[in-house]
């Protein structure tokens, strides 16, 4: 408690491949914002992608000891093209949840002893 749990992930453009009709077919899935469920009642939805300690732009401070469920879903744009061609924006946006992961928040307590 009190110290901030860092909660980051990797930001990946994601090629899809198929067929329509004869023709071959890319989608590119963009990520485009995060939304975080801590478990403990609070979210965020951000830009920002966090990053690996010391980076706490994505930190959360839990102010009770106990078991908490972390969630992200992650909400992508998306484009196509066909046969190579360029790039054509697809309208709306899709949004995909990561599995939950338990996080267990302990207290610890500080005490003085002589030595």
């Amino acid at each position: 408690m009190n110290i901030a749990t860092n909660l980051y992930t990797v930001r990946k453009v994601q090629i899809l491949n198929t067929t329509v009709l004869g023709q071959a077919v890319q989608v590119r899935a963009t990520p485009s914002t995060y939304t975080w469920t801590y478990g403990d009642g609070e979210r965020l939805t951000t830009t920002n992608t966090g990053g690996a300690y010391p980076d706490l732009s994505l930190g959360h401070t839990y102010q009770q000891p106990g078991k908490y469920a972390v969630g992200l879903a992650t909400t992508f744009t998306g484009e196509y093209s066909v046969a190579g061609g360029p790039w054509q924006p697809v309208d709306g946006t899709a949004t995909v949840n990561s599995p939950q992961r338990d996080l267990t928040v302990l207290q610890a307590r500080s005490q003085l002893t002589s030595q």
